[in-house]
C-alpha cells in the first residue's frame, strides 16, 4: 500500500521524471531529449524541461512550482507528457545568434540578458515546431499519466531498481517511485516469468546433485565390491592349492596300497620298511595341515564377505543420510532468506504506516476542529428545530392513522350494512321464516351447518356463500390485508383459490361435495387470517359456521 493515498495525489508531489529503455525508429543510439507537460485538454505547455545529453535513460531533477510557465489549478488530477527529441541545427543557430549579439557587447550583464532572451527563442522555437514533426523537434513519446491510476512499484531509500518494459516513465513522488498501471502488469509477467525459470532451473539443479551423489555411492560401492572379489580370489587360490596337495596325497596313498598288493602277490608277506611308513605319516599330517588351512581360509572368506556386506550398508546409509542433510540444508537457506525478505518488506511496511499517521496527523486535527466548529449554537437550533418537526409530524402521522382507522370502520359499517348478519329462529332454507331453531342469515338468507349439508345443488346456499365471499374480499381490501387463498367473486358462482399449491379454483357452491367443502374451509381460514392480523392479542369466540366467523369479525371492529 502506498503512503499517499490515491485522492490526494497530484502534479505538487513530483520531483523527478525518469524514462527508460527509450525506443524509437528515429533513435539510433543516445541522444539529445527532453520532455514538456500539459494540461489534458489544452495545447500550450505549463513546463519544459532541460535537454539531457547524449542517453538512452533520462533523468530529470527538481521539477519545482516556481518553473511552472503558468498557474496551476489548486488540484491536478492528469497531465499529458510528451518528449522531444532535441534538433541539433536549430540549437546551433541558436548558439550563433547568441554569439553573435554577445559579440556586439562588452560588460557580463548584457551577455547574461542576450542567453536568457536566446533561451526563451529556443523554448517559443521548440513550442511553435512542436506540432509539426517535420520541420523541428521530433515528438518520441506521448503519454497521458492519470495520478489516480499510478502504482507504487519501489521505495526511494533503496538504489536498486527491476527491469522495466520499453519506454517506461517513472515518477517519484515524496514517497516512492510510481508507473502506470499497464506498465506495473508487465513488470508483474515479466517478474513471474522470470521466477518460474529459477525454480525450474533450481529444481534441474537439484536433480543433477541427487544423480552426482547417487553415482558417488555406485563408484564407492563399486570399489568396495573390487576389494571384496580380490580376498575371493585369494581364499579362492588357496583353496585351489589344498586341494592339490590333497589329490597328490591321495594319488601317492593309491601307489603304495597298489604297490603293495602287487608285491604280496608276487612274493611273501614282509614287513613294511619304517621309511615308507614315516613317508605315509608325514603325507597324512600335511594333508590335515592343509585341510585345517582350507578351513580357516573358508572362514575368513565369509567373515570378509560379512564386513564388505556391511560396509557396502553403511555407505549407502551414510550416503542417503549426506543427500538428506544437503537437502534440509538447502531449505534452511530458503527458509532463512525467506524470512528475511518478509522481514525487509515488514519493516518497509512498519515505516510507511509510521509516515502515513504522520502525515495524517495534521488533517486529524483539522478534522476534529472543524467538527468542534461545527457544533455550534447555530447548528444545535437546527438539532432542535429539527426534532420539533420530527414531533410535529408524528402527531400528524397518528392523526391520519386515526382518521384512517375511522374511515376504514366507516366502510366496514356500510359492508355490514350492505349485507347484513342476523339470527333467525327458521331451521328451513330460503328467506327466514317464524319457528325453529336459531341460526343466522346474511341479507335475509339463511346459512347453516345443516343447512350446507343437507341442500345439495339448492341455490339459497351458493347465493348466501357468495354474499359472506364478497363481504370477506371487500373486508381485507379496505384494511389492506394480502389473503392466503384468494376468492374469485362471481356472484352465486364465486370459488376460492389456493395459488401456493395448485391453480385449481374450489367452488362455493354444491357440485362436488369434496371440493365444496375444501372452499368452505379455505373461506373460514381467510377470516380467521383478517382477525388475527387487525387483532392478535385478543381471545375470539368464531363458532362452526361461516357466518358465525363473520359475525365475530364484524363484532371486533363495530362493537354493538
Amino acid at each position: 500500500m502506498s503512503a499517499l493515498l490515491r485522492c490526494v495525489r497530484d502534479m505538487h508531489h513530483v520531483f523527478r521524471v525518469v524514462i527508460r529503455n527509450m525506443k524509437h525508429p528515429y533513435l539510433q543510439g543516445p541522444s539529445d531529449v527532453y520532455y514538456t507537460l500539459t494540461l489534458v485538454g489544452q495545447r500550450k505547455p505549463f513546463y519544459i524541461s532541460e535537454v539531457a545529453k547524449n542517453t538512452l535513460n533520462p533523468t530529470w531533477d527538481y521539477i519545482q512550482a516556481s518553473d511552472f510557465l503558468v498557474e496551476l489549478p489548486y488540484r491536478v488530477g492528469a497531465v499529458n507528457i510528451n518528449v522531444f527529441l532535441a534538433f541539433s541545427g536549430g540549437d546551433a543557430s541558436a548558439s550563433s545568434s547568441s554569439s553573435a549579439s554577445s559579440s556586439g557587447q562588452d560588460n557580463g550583464s548584457n551577455k547574461e540578458s542576450d542567453m536568457g532572451a536566446n533561451v526563451n527563442q529556443s523554448y517559443r522555437r521548440r513550442w511553435s515546431r512542436s506540432a509539426n514533426a517535420s520541420s523541428g523537434d521530433e515528438l518520441l513519446l506521448q503519454l497521458r499519466v492519470d495520478f489516480h491510476d499510478l502504482e507504487w512499484i519501489h521505495p526511494l531509500k533503496e538504489s536498486t531498481l527491476p527491469s522495466f518494459p520499453p519506454n517506461a516513465v517513472l515518477l517519484y513522488l515524496s514517497d516512492g517511485i510510481y508507473v502506470q498501471s499497464k506498465i506495473k502488469d508487465t513488470m508483474d509477467r515479466t517478474d513471474a516469468t522470470v521466477r518460474k525459470a529459477v525454480r525450474a532451473l533450481k529444481a534441474k539443479v537439484k536433480s543433477h546433485e541427487q544423480k552426482a551423489a547417487i553415482v558417488e555411492g555406485a563408484q564407492a560401492a563399486e570399489q568396495l565390491t573390487q576389494e571384496g572379489s580380490a580376498s575371493v580370489n585369494v581364499a579362492s587360490e588357496e583353496s585351489a592349492r589344498a586341494r592339490r596337495i590333497q589329490e597328490g596325497t591321495t594319488s601317492v596313498w593309491k601307489r603304495a596300497v597298489s604297490h603293495k598288493s602287487n608285491t604280496d602277490s608276487r612274493r611273501p608277506r614282509v614287513a613294511p620298511r619304517k621309511s615308507e611308513l614315516n613317508d605315509l605319516l608325514n603325507h597324512a599330517a600335511r594333508m590335515m595341515a592343509y585341510q585345517a588351512q582350507l578351513l580357516e581360509v573358508k572362514a575368513d572368506i565369509a567373515k570378509a564377505q560379512e564386513t564388505l556386506n556391511a560396509r557396502v550398508a553403511r555407505r549407502n546409509t551414510n550416503t542417503q543420510r549426506a543427500r538428506d542433510i544437503r537437502l534440509r540444508q538447502q531449505r534452511a537457506a530458503n527458509l532463512r532468506r525467506l524470512v528475511q525478505h518478509e522481514r525487509a518488506l515488514l519493516a518497509d511496511d512498519r515505516q510507511r504506516v509510521l509516515e502515513l499517521r504522520r502525515r495524517l496527523a495534521p488533517h486529524a486535527q483539522l478534522v476534529a476542529q472543524q467538527s468542534r466548529s461545527l457544533y455550534t449554537d447555530k447548528y444545535k437550533q437546527l438539532i432542535a428545530q429539527a426534532e420539533r418537526s420530527l414531533q410535529i409530524n408524528k402527531r400528524t402521522l397518528a392523526g391520519v392513522r386515526r382518521n384512517l382507522l375511522a374511515r376504514q370502520r366507516k366502510l366496514i359499517s356500510h359492508l355490514s350494512a350492505i349485507y347484513p348478519i342476523r339470527r333467525v329462529t327458521s331451521p328451513g332454507i330460503g328467506p327466514a321464516s317464524s319457528g325453529g331453531s336459531k341460526s343466522l342469515s346474511i341479507r335475509d338468507v339463511v346459512l347453516s351447518p345443516a343447512t350446507m349439508a343437507a341442500s345439495t345443488g339448492d341455490e339459497h346456499v351458493s347465493t348466501a356463500l357468495g354474499y359472506a365471499a364478497h363481504f370477506v374480499f371487500m373486508f381485507a381490501k379496505y384494511f389492506e390485508i394480502p389473503l392466503r387463498y384468494r376468492i374469485v367473486f362471481r356472484g352465486s358462482r364465486s370459488g376460492i383459490c389456493d395459488d401456493v399449491n395448485s391453480n385449481v379454483v374450489y367452488p362455493l357452491y354444491n357440485g362436488d361435495q369434496q371440493r365444496f367443502l375444501i372452499a368452505c374451509n379455505f373461506l373460514l381460514k381467510d377470516i380467521v387470517q383478517i382477525a388475527r392480523v387487525r387483532h392478535p392479542q385478543r381471545k375470539i369466540n368464531f363458532g362452526k359456521s361461516v357466518l358465525s366467523h363473520l359475525d365475530a369479525l364484524v363484532s371486533l371492529e363495530i362493537p354493538h
